[in-house]
């Protein structure tokens, strides 16, 4: 019944895919665990207290998987894993225990367990792998990325996209040239097409841009217009905008496919 309301599997999936094989999140638990036994109100204020409120709040599925849906940052939760100070803690802690010890010996011996179980903890015994996808970028921004660097023609293609992938493109893949800045993207941040006013697109061609890359259909010779005033090579479709009768109207040619999206190269001739 959860599962039909709540996607608990997401959460789930989120969680190993961040922490690996889990363990690495065992010292910080250990030492939040150690820091309520000794009763250190101090250190109970900076990491303990925040970890609670964290687990009720950000972390709880129940509450995030509405302000996913309202805020569309699915693809970026695992971020906020980031706020948790695991490195910055099992560090303190562990100088903390290993200066306690009186003899060197003791302090040696109790800093190479410590070392080598934090580097079983933070991944493989036999291997050490790294991570194509070390911001953990969502499968259709890779798919998307590969469609273009399979087709295009110059090192540094010049690509309009719209908001799901603006934000993830070019992370991952560095020689995306993106055709218009952050301040026109935002223009209709949170915005479907739907809400949006299509007359507000003859107010200046910012806005016409801006409502175009969120799927409103704006005037196709703007549209035309504006392809080729920002040099656009690339402009990738997602398949959920734009009728098939309005694509015809715009002076592009069809390349390619993924799931989701469309890839057209732009006649700028």
């Amino acid at each position: 019944m959860l599962e039909e309301w709540f996607n608990l599997s997401y959460f789930h999936t989120t969680f190993l895919g961040f922490w690996w094989n889990v363990l690495y999140i065992v010292p910080y638990l250990g030492c939040l665990f150690y820091i309520i036994q000794k009763k250190d109100e101090v250190l109970k204020q900076i990491f303990v207290w925040p970890f609670f409120i964290s687990l009720v709040t950000i972390f709880n599925p129940f509450i995030m998987e509405w302000v996913l849906k309202k805020l569309g940052w699915r693809d970026r939760y695992s971020r906020f894993y980031w706020i948790l100070p695991v490195m910055f803690l099992c560090a303190f802690m562990g100088a903390k225990l290993i200066v306690r010890q009186k003899k060197g010996a003791e302090r040696n011996i109790l800093f190479l367990f410590l070392l080598c179980f934090l580097y079983l903890c933070s991944g493989r015994a036999t291997a050490i792998e790294l991570d194509d996808n070390v911001y953990k970028i969502d499968q259709s921004v890779i798919e998307v990325s590969d469609m273009i660097g399979r087709n295009k023609d110059t090192k540094n293609p010049v690509v309009l996209c719209d908001a799901d992938l603006y934000y993830w493109l070019r992370q991952y893949d560095p020689s995306v040239v993106l055709a218009v800045s952050n301040k026109v993207m935002d223009l209709y941040q949170f915005q479907s097409a739907s809400g949006i006013d299509p007359e507000e697109q003859y107010k200046n061609n910012k806005r016409a841009l801006s409502m175009f890359t969120r799927g409103v259909e704006i005037d196709p010779e703007t549209a035309n217009k504006l392809l080729k005033k920002n040099k656009v090579q690339y402009f990738v479709r997602n398949t959920e905008y734009y009728s098939d009768y309005y694509m015809d109207l715009l002076d592009l040619v069809y390349v390619d496919k993924v799931d989701g999206y469309e890839l057209y190269r732009c006649n700028n001739d």
